[in-house]
């Protein structure tokens, strides 16, 4: 039984990247845990259906985590993007125009 628990809450831990002892922690209130398991602890039944529910439940809220990044990047290279835009048109429009000789009032009457 632990094996095929230990390769899932290994998976977890290398998707989510939280701390083994973090993880421990927060499902089982033992931040031994996760190396307890990986030295051959057997958890009891109902604590392993405990941490696989609170796994994808982490997983859920990780993936949405992840999804709310990305579209934040997305905005801000699209924001970038037309800020850049904006400045090549502005130069564009600089250099296109003629330029005016300087006047002096010295010289007028």
């Amino acid at each position: 039984m632990p094996q095929p628990f230990l390769a899932e809450l290994e998976q977890f831990l290398a998707e989510t990247r939280i701390p083994p002892t973090r993880f421990g922690r927060l499902v089982v209130n033992d931040m031994n845990f996760v190396r307890q398991v990986r030295q051959g602890r057997s958890p009891r039944l109902d604590t392993v259906e405990l941490v696989r529910t609170l796994m994808e439940r982490m997983r859920r809220e990780h993936q949405r985590k992840v999804a709310a990044e990305r579209k934040a990047a997305e905005a801000e290279a699209r924001r970038a993007k037309a800020a850049a835009a904006r400045k090549a048109k502005a130069k564009a429009a600089a250099k296109a125009k003629p330029k005016r000789k300087p006047t002096s009032s010295r010289g007028r009457r």
